[in-house]
């Protein structure tokens, strides 16, 4: 016979999951998840969706240069400048950043009972999901949300 109830080595284990979480998405950095930090990078033979409603684009090139898309266009046209690093996506596909429009900073537990904020760890999470922008839907912590986005917009840009 256990000393502990179903329900508490179910809460504990999610606790344990949620702690390992919580401990490996702090350790992360920025550069940790960029494998290319180059001034130019050319993304050729990829297929483009633009957003606007229009059909894909197959086979275009994006110039990137110091973090900011300078040109898009087809890869036959497109001037790769001399010193980019250039990827080959054949087969991958670019869209533009994601737009979250529900959005929280921070998650419940204990049957609603208590609140945790990872502002840091989550707004890394959403990015890393394609979400490049966020309207919270609700925060407990509005000083710190706001101490997150100044943060983020102070994060060197390579």
């Amino acid at each position: 016979m256990s000393i502990f109830s179903s329900g508490t080595k179910r809460n504990l284990l999610i606790a344990l999951l949620v702690a390992l979480f919580m401990a490996g998405c702090q350790k992360h950095t920025n550069t940790e998840f960029i494998s290319i930090n180059d001034p130019i990078i050319a993304l050729t033979h990829v297929r483009v969706i633009d957003g606007t409603g229009d059909s894909s684009k197959e086979e275009q090139t994006i110039i990137i240069e110091s973090g900011r898309i300078t040109s898009i266009g087809p890869t036959s046209e497109i001037a790769i400048p001399a010193f980019a690093t250039s990827l080959d996506l054949s087969g991958h596909t670019a869209i533009p950043g994601l737009v979250g429009m529900h959005e929280h900073l921070f998650y419940t537990t204990d049957g609603g009972k208590r609140d945790v904020t990872v502002a840091e760890s989550f707004a890394r999470l959403y990015l890393a999901s394609g979400v490049t922008t966020i309207r919270t839907a609700g925060t407990l912590d509005l000083e710190k949300d706001e101490a997150t986005k100044r943060s983020i917009d102070m994060e060197q840009r390579f």
